[in-house]
């Protein structure tokens, strides 16, 4: 399930859900540990819609049904669609990574560039896994046009050499983490819904 062309994402935040916590409370001393099997995006998306042109009850409607399977939902987060560097055209895997890798090495940058990727931006892999992955550090091309940079979280899955880089349009695959609520603004005029949403790996 994609999101309609006519609904308008109008707010949304990201955070990272790690695989493992361990947290110490000052005062009692008090340990607190979560333990997941992988790292997963969560955001949550604030949606207006058009009363005229988006069915308020088919729209509900869609939320309800995908809720019951927990199937896809595929979304572009606004925030995250271009990256704040200068990178461009195709740009793929340079050398093999391993599942647990903390940093990729990616090849065919413009040569002697700096600020291709910023912190922050995020790629993945789409012939491989649909995991997104953001960086840590910037991305500055050597006399070669090859350049290292720190993701998070490591990879989940391995990268063969020359896997293209997808960094436009990142897709996140996602399901719904909470219930889904909609409500008119007023008759005739519009809706606005919120939910939240977890990456499905």
């Amino acid at each position: 399930m994609t999101f309609p062309v006519d609904a308008i994402i109008s707010a949304t935040d990201l955070s990272s859900e790690d695989n493992s916590i361990l947290a110490t409370e000052a005062l009692s001393g008090v340990e607190y540990f979560r333990s997941r099997n992988t790292q997963r995006w969560v955001f949550t998306v604030t949606i207006a819609t058009d009363a005229k042109t988006v069915s308020f009850k088919a729209a509900l409607a869609d939320f309800v049904s995908f809720r019951q399977g927990m199937l896809p939902i595929t979304i572009v987060h606004p925030l995250f669609a271009e990256p704040e560097g200068v990178v461009s055209g195709t740009i793929l895997q340079s050398t093999a990574g391993a599942v647990g890798d903390e940093q990729v090495t990616l090849k065919d940058f413009a040569v002697g560039t700096t600020g291709l990727f910023l912190k922050g931006d995020i790629i993945k892999f789409p012939t491989v896994s649909s995991k997104v992955y953001m960086l840590t550090t910037q991305a500055n091309s050597d006399g070669v046009g090859v350049a290292t940079v720190n993701i998070h979280p490591p990879l989940t899955t391995a990268i063969p050499v020359d896997t293209v880089v997808q960094y436009n349009d990142v897709a996140f695959v996602m399901t719904q983490k909470s219930d889904f609520k909609m409500t008119m603004s007023a008759p005739h005029i519009g809706s606005y819904s919120e939910i939240t949403l977890e990456e499905r790996l």
